[in-house]
């Protein structure tokens, strides 16, 4: 009978489920109870000091601290109004992080139209209180049509034009302008965003996408060449000490590439030797085949060895796409939406990852024509319903009570930015008092007048 009450695509996301949760699934929710939720008393006092009793309090999350985010596309922003499925679909709570796909990449920042589009974009999201990250600084590929300006690309030519590997001179040999358009570059975008933007890809793909190390520094393995370092430190000098630098690569929560995972590591390991200040490493996320999805004992696996370099992690461009999903789009969907969720409470269990960004959220302008979250009619698909259960719903929290006898009233909640209200019977109007939950307990004391 349960067929008659569910659609199509949610009763395969039911059948899709275990019956009884997993005993990995079941820890990691118990990890999440201790990491991500904080303790906090509130005393209140009256006016002449002595405990309020009995009073009412109402807690209402207003903000994770954890980063829930999507990419977005600037280029089309500018298309939209304020009252555009687009834009709408930011301002529902779903989102407090957003960063732009190619907006502030090289050659679209260096193109002064693409520029306005992008910092249009940056000062809406803004204005609508959204954390916006940074990507990416260097980025050493052309497949893109990202990687450099046309002055450089005049003295630069793909090795095989059809192939992956990389830039050759195509005359004399200039590597010091590349360089210093490349340091160029840094300065200019960390210093234009300095205090505005506090998280930035410095290091885009830097496993397998080199070129510029393989081209300046030809006689160094490209994963142990002293240009990254420099590259990190010009970050640090035009975005300032309070933001965040990160190093961000593929194939790492995806599929079997172990070479890949070790590149990786081997290339943090040579920053931090280097002392360069690198602050938080990214996972990028894209299961582009059903066969590359992992079970949620092998992903937090691989969160765990990258834990022990002791920096923050998130994952930063998540999306499913291509074959093997399921035989129908119903099924597709439905299987897409269960690995979202293990893979978004295996993320936020571990404590030392502190985001997760989908990488676009409507098929009308994703890159594989495959979002996450919206069919390209704005109709939903199954994942938004899991995202909503989790992040809106299971880890979101409401409380409301009654102060002891001591005047106190004690919640635990999870970590974020949140308000109190308090019933004051001498006045009209309520207490009302910012609170945000951290690493540490929190207590806070208020009197009511």
């Amino acid at each position: 009978m349960i067929a008659r009450f569910l659609s199509l695509p949610l009763l395969l996301l039911a059948l899709c489920a275990p019956c009884a949760e997993d005993d990995f699934l079941a820890a990691a929710r118990g990890r999440i109870e201790q990491h991500r939720k904080q303790d906090a008393v509130i005393h209140l006092r009256d006016r002449d000091g002595a405990p309020l009793v009995g009073a009412r309090v109402r807690v209402r999350q207003r903000e994770h601290a954890f980063a829930f985010g999507t990419q977005v596309n600037a280029n089309y922003w500018e298309e939209c109004g304020d009252d555009h499925p687009y834009r709408r679909a930011i301002v529902t709570g779903d989102f407090n992080t957003a960063v732009l796909g190619n907006g502030l990449k090289w050659t679209g920042w260096e193109r002064m139209r693409h520029r306005a589009r992008a910092e249009v974009a940056i000062r809406w999201l803004e204005h609508q209180g959204l954390r916006v990250r940074g990507h990416t600084m260097v980025w050493g590929t052309d497949n893109w049509g990202v990687a450099a300006g046309k002055d450089i690309r005049r003295l630069v030519a793909r090795v095989d034009e059809k192939a992956n590997t990389g830039y050759r001179w195509t005359g004399e040999p200039q590597p010091e302008l590349v360089r210093d358009r490349l340091r160029g570059r840094i300065h200019e975008l960390g210093g234009f965003f300095r205090g505005r933007i506090r998280d930035w890809d410095v290091l885009n793909e830097p496993t397998s996408e080199n070129w510029w190390t393989a081209l300046l520094d030809p006689e160094t393995d490209p994963h142990r060449s002293r240009l990254m370092v420099e590259w990190f430190q010009a970050a640090r000098r035009a975005a300032g000490p309070a933001a965040r630098l990160a190093i961000n690569d593929f194939h790492i929560l995806v599929g079997d590439f172990q070479q890949h995972r070790d590149d990786y590591a081997a290339i943090i390991r040579f920053l931090r030797e280097q002392q360069a200040p690198v602050d938080a490493i990214g996972f990028q996320g894209h299961f582009y085949r059903a066969d590359l999805r992992r079970s949620p004992e092998q992903l937090y696996a691989v969160l765990e060895r990258f834990a022990t370099f002791g920096l923050p992690m998130f994952v930063s461009e998540f999306d499913c796409s291509g074959k093997g999903w399921g035989e129908t789009v119903a099924a597709t969907e439905a299987a897409q939406a269960q690995f979202l969720r293990e893979l978004l409470i295996t993320c936020f269990s571990h404590p030392q990852v502190d985001g997760f960004v989908i990488w676009g959220y409507w098929d009308g302008t994703h890159w594989l024509d495959n979002a996450p979250f919206y069919r390209e009619d704005w109709s939903t698909k199954p994942s938004l319903g899991v995202w909503r259960e989790l992040v809106r719903e299971q880890w979101w929290t409401e409380a409301a009570g009654t102060t002891d006898a001591e005047g106190r009233f004690a919640f635990r909640g999870f970590k974020g930015r949140y308000e109190i209200v308090v019933a004051n019977p001498a006045e009209d109007e309520p207490l009302v008092a910012p609170i945000m939950l951290g690493d540490t307990p929190v207590a806070v004391h208020l009197a009511v007048r």
